[in-house]
């Protein structure tokens, strides 16, 4: 898959729109990553999740796994994924966070695309808890490079229009 990157020649109306649509949807990448965070921390806290954690990873270090050990892993894995259930910490979760913050900026982004910065910012929780992440990250204004969405839909055009 090749990209062609265009220089884009916009009037100042339009470069000032494209920038509040770009902070817009930095503001709600922040708040979903403070949530993130919080529920994260709350996780940690968490004195059931902690143990099942810990009897998780000695399933998983031992050299030789039974078939009783896989089938205990798998309950575990079970019980850990309800309690994240269980306190909002999942992609859905956080899309059905933001979509009340979304209703404040509807005109600058669209329902998809905060729904496509949730999913963004999921990925990041899901680096955290499975991968080799240590922490989310806030973004600057300018180190938005791109406005997502689930559609080839131009946002931008519909409403310089309207």
């Amino acid at each position: 898959m090749h990209t062609i990157r265009f220089k884009l020649k916009v009037t100042k109306s339009d470069a000032c729109e494209i920038d509040r649509r770009f902070r817009s949807l930095c503001h709600i990448h922040n708040v979903l990553v403070k949530h993130a965070i919080k529920l994260l921390k709350k996780l940690e806290r968490d004195p059931e999740y902690s143990a099942l954690k810990q009897e998780y990873c000695e399933i998983l270090s031992k050299s030789q796994q039974t078939a009783s050990d896989e089938k205990h892993r798998k309950e575990l894995s079970r019980d850990m994924d309800r309690i994240r259930k269980d306190i909002g910490l999942t992609e859905y979760g956080l899309q059905s966070y933001i979509k009340v913050c979304g209703k404040q900026f509807r005109k600058q982004v669209s329902s998809q695309q905060v729904q496509k910065e949730a999913q963004r910012v999921w990925k990041g929780v899901e680096k955290v808890l499975f991968g080799n992440g240590k922490k989310l990250r806030y973004k600057k204004p300018d180190e938005m490079m791109t406005i997502g969405g689930k559609s080839n839909l131009n946002r931008f055009q519909s409403l310089c229009r309207a």
